[in-house]
């Protein structure tokens, strides 16, 4: 069984273009013979991309605190559901069932949930792909940041690459499809644990 975890906005108030882009994204992936495994939204754009994955009949797994399953608010269609007691919790499952990330364009939770992904990754947690999803340029300052990050020595170039920024939700698509892991020199070298 393929998995993979979309991070994505949980407002109805983005632009319709932002429903579109994930939609999309759900459907590819769907065709792909992923599964989803998300935050279990109904709203925003998390709700877009589950019903992209059900019109291509792939599994649709939601991880969600108690606070959250409210109605209006969680995916009732969900084929199976993780019911966690915080948001610290979710990550966790969301991360252990899932053999790679996409991030779509989203708010506070959204930026949290891709830092930490990657900050694991640099820690060599996981060696698994996380793919940007970077329509209308929505994460551009984010890789200035980046970039900037490198060029006051808060970090090393070479982790510029541990995810990568698509233009567009079929770019994301073929690099989670074609990615190839690589041995990462993790920033404090081998930890047990």
């Amino acid at each position: 069984m393929k998995n993979i975890c979309v991070y994505a906005s949980a407002s109805d108030n983005v632009d319709k273009k932002y429903f579109e882009v994930a939609e999309k994204l759900g459907i590819y992936l769907g065709r792909e013979g992923y599964n989803l495994v998300f935050g279990g939204g109904t709203v925003g754009l998390m709700g877009a991309c589950a019903r992209g994955f059900h019109k291509e009949k792939r599994k649709v797994i939601s991880v969600i605190p108690e606070f959250l399953k409210l109605p209006g608010v969680y995916y009732e269609e969900s084929d199976e559901c993780y019911v966690t007691e915080s948001m610290r919790k979710r990550k966790r499952i969301m991360e252990d069932l899932s053999e790679g990330f996409v991030v779509l364009p989203g708010g506070f939770g959204t930026y949290e949930e891709l830092m930490e992904i990657v900050t694991l990754k640099q820690l060599g947690r996981h060696n698994k792909p996380i793919a940007v999803v970077n329509s209308f340029g929505f994460y551009n300052k984010l890789q200035e940041i980046f970039h900037n990050l490198v060029e006051e020595k808060f970090t090393q170039e070479k982790y510029l690459e541990l995810c990568y920024f698509a233009e567009n939700e079929d770019k994301a698509v073929k690099y989670i499809v074609n990615y190839q892991s690589k041995e990462i020199d993790p920033k404090w070298g081998k930890v047990k644990g």
